[in-house]
């Protein structure tokens, strides 16, 4: 949702790897260079204000989302009115626990083996974008090298998703957890309306349970496990 604020409201937003070593690291790379950082976050935890602190800190968070609330008043209204301006988004963040680092390197490849050099579709839907930071591939760059680091030792792919009549298109990531036997995902749609895009979102997810992690072996977390 941000960046979609961003691109009407002309400001940058810079995307980073998970880990708050990266968003103070870059903050500070980019205050180098004479540019104003206001804000950080990691999507699951942790909020960073550089001009308190170059990491995640809750208590200036809260009272910075104190201040702002003094100004909004309801925070639900003001959502909901950036919703209407900017498009509602639906998010689902859920895992598969894997039982071996062998299996969740299995599933990868298995993924990436279906066409090369990348899939064009996934479900129904077009492939706009494919990055792959394992293999170093992003298909929307010149010469088709991302732009945020690589590492062959991890698995983690993005996926940028044309829309459908209902919906303006989806983005999702799934990558192996650095520290659980997990394969992580988060999922967002992109709609004009709150009901198109929790429809996009979970018929994406359902799609995924059945089209690229359908081996038994992993188990989806179980409030997943059944969606309507």
């Amino acid at each position: 949702m941000l960046s979609c604020i961003a691109e009407v409201e002309g400001f940058t937003v810079r995307e980073t790897l998970t880990g708050f070593k990266w968003l103070g690291n870059i903050t500070k790379d980019l205050q180098g260079q004479g540019k104003k950082v206001h804000f950080a976050y990691e999507e699951a935890l942790g909020y960073m204000f550089p001009n308190v602190v170059h990491d995640k800190d809750g208590i200036s968070a809260a009272v910075v989302f104190l201040e702002a609330c003094s100004v909004w008043g309801s925070p639900w209204r003001k959502l909901q009115d950036l919703y209407a301006k900017y498009g509602y988004f639906e998010t689902i963040n859920t895992y598969w626990r894997s039982p071996h680092v062998l299996q969740t390197q299995s599933t990868f490849s298995r993924i990436r083996s279906s066409e090369h050099p990348y899939p064009t579709k996934v479900g129904h839907r077009m492939v706009l974008r494919w990055r792959d930071l394992t293999t170093c591939y992003d298909s929307a760059t010149r010469n088709n090298i991302p732009e945020l680091p690589c590492s062959a030792s991890t698995q983690m792919i993005t996926c940028w998703l044309d829309g459908s009549e209902s919906d303006d298109g989806i983005r999702f990531t799934v990558r192996a957890s650095g520290t659980e036997p997990k394969i992580k995902l988060y999922l967002e749609c992109r709609s004009r309306d709150q009901n198109s895009a929790h429809k996009g979102a979970v018929e994406m997810l359902e799609w995924l349970k059945t089209g690229w992690f359908h081996d038994a072996s992993l188990q989806i977390e179980e409030r997943f496990a059944s969606l309507k």
